[in-house]
């Protein structure tokens, strides 16, 4: 099972795993999430 990173389209809430959630844990939004490079969740979450 390959893991990556994805990123809510409405909250920019990254997420780290097999598939993005079907919920977002932090705004709700429904199929919202987006996969991303690693440089880029990295940027989102500040470091």
């Amino acid at each position: 099972m390959t893991k990556e990173f994805f990123r809510c389209t409405v909250c920019e809430d990254v997420h780290y795993g097999a598939a993005g959630p079907e919920e977002c844990p932090t705004c709700g939004a429904e199929n919202a999430y987006k996969s991303i490079e690693e440089k880029e969740a990295k940027e989102s979450m500040g470091f």
